[in-house]
């Protein structure tokens, strides 16, 4: 594919194609090195098969991935992020150059432990180990557990602090798992995963009160929202001071330099009253003046909002980190009519959760829209067929991993 030799160049790496998902880790024991990268083909064939298999393996776990595809959308966002996918971008040499050049260098680092653990109950093996992958990152202790004997059984152990189960599993046997564990003194936050659909019956089974530490997740949201969604249980007394509340939210946003033509495309991860945090593996400097375009909670059209990058975090795992990748960014400026439609859609929004006494993961542009089987992550299947165009290099040289369908 072009696009991936122009922005490898940039970057001064060289493509590797792979013919099968196997091979990258044979590449990596040939050369004793890692991959810049690992490009995935968003418009190919089922490619959350092959992020999903890099994430199995244990030298692979950590790779980081992007997907590339002609046309960038917050559905496209959503079903990477479900696979195991870091970013996305359009299939253009220079914004995927961005990306390689942030992450050339970039070794596995050791991630301090945080002193917690984690339980992660669901009858799903993709889905146990892409949220693990995120806890893990943040410095948590991991167990899993497939069934809710073995769940309440490790819930139970010293220094749990987050439980995330599914709804599957919190109500296998009648009853809820999370009401029987706060009657039991177990103090853990408990985060419910369920379908959309189903938040608002297993809302009203567990009864929630804004004292609970128990949050229902929606489960099709980024897995990175329930390291989030923890953190705010966590420490509620510490979020409930900030100025204003950090709300999950997901949205494609377009930014660029401020005066510049150049754009570029994340996804939104929260946004509060004068700020926001995007997700990208391409995040501006510390201080650099933005213009943002997206669509705000509960409003039916874009806004221009002028900001400046506060903060940003590089890819790689942190001690405590409770965000992916990307950038914070304070609201500066902009029309009179955007600030206000950000402003009531924020205070619309806010108002909508005040009302639920809790969070429920990432919501939603569309929240009434229910994915469609097919595009389910726990059911896409299917591989795509890949050549191999050029030799691992022996010399240990870095190089940015392509696996394509033939198309690219």
């Amino acid at each position: 594919m072009r696009a991936v030799e122009e922005a490898a160049a940039m970057a001064s790496e060289t493509v590797v194609h792979e013919r099968e998902i196997a091979e990258v880790g044979r590449w990596m024991d040939e050369v004793d090195g890692r991959p810049s990268a690992v490009v995935v083909d968003m418009d190919g064939s089922a490619p959350s098969v092959s992020s999903l298999a890099l994430r199995a393996e244990h030298s692979t776990l950590a790779l980081p991935i992007v997907g590339v595809t002609m046309s960038v959308d917050d559905l496209v966002f959503e079903d990477a992020y479900a696979a195991g996918i870091d970013d996305v971008c359009a299939s253009e040499g220079l914004v995927l150059g961005r990306r390689f050049r942030r992450l050339a260098g970039v070794e596995p680092g050791h991630v301090e432990h945080c002193g917690k653990q984690v339980v992660i109950a669901d009858k799903n093996r993709d889905t146990r180990m892409l949220i693990g992958r995120v806890f893990r990152d943040a410095g948590y202790g991991v167990v899993f557990a497939a069934d809710g004997e073995h769940a309440r059984d490790r819930a139970r152990d010293s220094g749990v602090a987050v439980v995330v189960v599914s709804s599957e599993i919190d109500l296998e046997d009648g009853s809820t798992m999370s009401r029987h564990a706060a009657q039991e003194g177990i103090e853990a936050v408990w985060l419910i995963n369920t379908p959309p659909k189903e938040i608002p019956s297993v809302r009203s089974r567990l009864g929630l009160a804004s004292s609970t530490k128990v949050a229902v997740h929606d489960a099709y949201a980024s897995p990175a929202s329930l390291l989030f969604l923890a953190n705010e249980l966590l420490n509620r007394p510490l979020s409930e001071c900030r100025g204003s509340e950090r709300l999950l939210y997901g949205a494609s946003v377009r930014f660029r330099h401020a005066g510049r033509d150049d754009q570029d495309v994340g996804y939104l991860f929260n946004v509060s009253a004068d700020g926001l945090y995007v997700c990208t593996l391409a995040p501006p400097d510390s201080g650099d003046e933005l213009w943002l375009e997206f669509t705000p909670p509960r409003c039916d059209r874009r806004v221009h909002l002028e900001a400046t990058a506060v903060w940003a975090r590089r890819f790689g795992p942190g001690h405590g980190a409770t965000v992916p990748c990307g950038f914070g960014a304070k609201i500066e400026g902009g029309s009179r009519a955007d600030l206000a439609r950000y402003s009531q859609g924020y205070a619309t929004f806010l108002g909508e959760r005040a009302a639920l006494h809790d969070g429920t993961g990432s919501p939603r542009q569309r929240p009434d829209r229910e994915l469609p089987k097919a595009e389910r992550p726990t059911v896409r299947c299917g591989r795509g067929r890949r050549n191999r165009s050029q030799p691992a290099n022996a010399s240990r040289r870095r190089a940015a991993c392509l696996m394509h369908d033939g198309s690219m």
